[in-house]
Order: structure tokens, then sequence, then C-alpha cells
């Protein structure tokens, strides 16, 4: 009988993945947002916003809101690690993904 279990490594790694995607979308949606409020110079104001959003207010987001965004993380992160025995994510994907995460926890952790 074959074992359907991830292994600790595999669910870290997808609730890794998990936090890094769900960073980008809500830092993506705050720069969107910052850079649609940006005032008469769009050029040097869009530039600030997107870097803003990306890595202050999206971060500092979901860490505000840690009651709702850990357990929903967590669960996507585990159903992440047992579907990725039957489908996998392209490596190029989750080391970029998991590289922009790490980056924007230590400079969450650094704040």
């Amino acid at each position: 009988m074959e074992n359907n279990r991830p292994s600790a490594r595999q669910v870290l790694t997808s609730l890794l993945f998990t936090t890094g995607v769900a960073v980008l979308v809500v830092g993506a949606i705050a720069a969107v947002i910052l850079a649609r409020r940006a005032s008469i110079d769009p050029t040097a104001d869009v530039i600030a916003a997107v870097v803003a959003g990306l890595f202050v207010y999206g971060p500092t987001l979901l860490v505000n809101l840690w009651p709702a965004t850990l357990p929903l993380i967590a669960a996507v992160g585990v159903s992440l690690a047992f579907l990725r025995r039957r489908i996998p994510i392209p490596r190029w994907l989750e080391i970029v993904v998991m590289a922009y995460g790490g980056f924007v926890v230590l400079a969450a952790l650094a704040m």
C-alpha cells in the first residue's frame, strides 16, 4: 500500500509557498490601489506605490489580519501539500515565490 501522506518538508514548503503567494497577491492589490491614488507626477509616485504595496502594505495587512489569514494560509498550504503529490508545481515558480516570501518575512522582522 502506497503512502499518500506528504512529508513534513513538503508541508512546510507548501506553507511557505502559500504565504509567498498570499503576500504577493495582497501586495499587488495594495500597489494598484496606491498607484491609482498617485498624485501629479505619475512616474515616481507609481514606482513608489508599487514598491510600498509589495514590500510594506501587503505584508503589513496580512500580519494585522492574522486571525483570519493564518488559518486560511495554513488550510490552503496543507491542502496544496496533498495536491502536490499528484500535480507538481514548476520548480522555478516555487523558488521565485519562496524567495519573495522569505525576503518579505525578513523585512517584516527587521521593522
